[in-house]
């Protein structure tokens, strides 16, 4: 995220290189790597390059969330509920399939009122691109 020193693809290989133990692996997290209002624009070429940077780090987990650009008097990018934002959502869903066929997507950072519609959209997003998730848990429903 943009207040840690883990910001870039780049570092957080350098980092994980060093620790360089199986049990370390990375969620795939694109949003938290958007720091620069052109990272938020360019963020599906952002996505594959961590995506090509990070690979090999990659646990089967993916967060997933939505970013806007606000145009305030200092430009503030935040996230937002799936489907509400500029997330390249083609680009994500290429990513966390290249994760294996047994990925858990975890809808993240919303309060109680937006749950359902955000898992809504995601399931719909999912299936316009051919992903259809297993039966949710009912607390999840």
């Amino acid at each position: 995220h943009v207040t840690t020193t883990l910001a870039d693809p780049a570092t957080i290989a350098g980092i994980l290189g060093e620790v360089d133990h199986p049990a370390v692996r990375l969620n795939v997290d694109p949003v938290n790597l958007l720091g620069t209002i052109d990272d938020a624009f360019a963020n599906g070429e952002r996505m594959r390059e961590a995506a090509r940077v990070l690979g090999p780090w990659y646990a089967p987990t993916a967060h997933l969330k939505d970013v806007v650009v606000r145009p305030e008097l200092v430009v503030h990018i935040d996230e937002v509920p799936p489907g509400e934002g500029i997330l390249d959502l083609d680009a994500y869903v290429a990513v966390v399939r290249s994760l294996g066929p047994d990925v858990a997507v975890i809808v993240e950072h919303l309060p109680a009122e937006q749950v359902r519609r955000a898992l809504a959209v995601t399931r719909e997003a999912a299936a316009a691109r051919g992903i259809v998730f297993a039966a949710p848990t009912p607390e999840a429903a």
